[in-house]
């Protein structure tokens, strides 16, 4: 099963916002090209660093990453309807619980999920390990929420490769972020791979980009180099290949009812499950 039109287009918008991003965070953070870097410290931007704007936390990759979520959530929830209606309960069962992932990662990357629930736990406990321990359990619900189609559903996931590539990497780069999120603090070795990657991409140094009165120190500008730019990068990749496996299993399962579309209206019929045409299950 090849990769379906509206999935490629997905994967190669975001591969482009990817780069275009990163040569230009180079090219104004670090080269100060036309004076643009100079330009955003004098401005009435805050923070005043091209990466700042990109890739901090609510800026725009995280509204990105939002996106592809909520797309992922309403893809398989409307493709286990389907799926559902045509007799095939198992697969409707195994893309609910996908839905159920995408609301579940979507509210707690919008929301903060982990830091409401750690601050309730630690106000209503007045102990500091339950801050620790809630935010450990929410993960740990995620973890299982994710891993549970795997476990219950494998037939049905390994019948399509595709997807299930996806799939695969979407797991394996959520779990890189998350596993970079939880060691940050062993070693600062966040602060010296940001150190290192900054003196790369910005040969004048972090601390020349007029951040100091955003972060304290040089250290802290290296540590969120990395939780802004590297993290949320790794992340909307995560989002985006989960989001490539429901839009391409759902298009391959609209072949399957309706049969494929003809080779001239391949690229001007809209595919996959935001489109308005019924399946013969809708049509009966």
């Amino acid at each position: 099963m090849g990769l379906s039109v509206s999935a490629r287009r997905v994967g190669i918008g975001v591969v482009a916002y990817l780069i275009a991003t990163w040569i230009a965070v180079v090219a104004v953070d670090g080269a100060n090209l036309w004076g643009l870097r100079d330009a955003l410290e004098e401005g009435p931007v805050s923070p005043p660093a091209l990466w700042q704007q990109l890739y901090a936390e609510g800026q725009v990759t995280e509204w990105l990453q939002w996106g592809c979520l909520a797309a992922l959530a309403l893809t398989a929830a409307r493709l286990s309807g389907w799926l559902g209606r045509g007799g095939d309960h198992a697969a409707a069962r195994c893309w609910m619980v996908f839905a159920l992932l995408g609301a579940l990662l979507l509210l707690e990357d919008a929301g903060n999920l982990r830091h409401t629930i750690a601050r309730f736990a630690g106000w209503a406990t007045q102990h500091p390990v339950a801050a620790f321990l809630s935010e450990t359990m929410l993960f740990y619900v995620l973890a299982a929420v994710a891993f549970f189609p795997w476990v219950a559903y494998r037939g049905e996931l390994l019948r399509w490769r595709v997807p299930m590539g996806f799939l695969v990497g979407g797991y394996v780069a959520y779990a890189t972020a998350g596993l970079m999120s939880a060691t940050r603090g062993i070693g600062l070795w966040y602060e010296r791979a940001g150190q290192w990657l900054g003196d790369r991409l910005m040969p004048d140094g972090l601390v020349l980009l007029g951040l100091e009165h955003v972060y304290a120190t040089d250290d802290a500008t290296a540590f969120y180099l990395m939780d802004s730019l590297v993290e949320e990068s790794i992340e909307l990749i995560a989002a985006t290949l989960l989001l490539m496996a429901a839009l391409t299993y759902a298009t391959r399962h609209l072949e399957a009812v309706q049969g494929p579309p003809a080779a001239d209206e391949a690229e001007s019929r809209p595919e996959g499950p935001l489109s308005n045409s019924p399946s013969q299950d809708d049509r009966a």
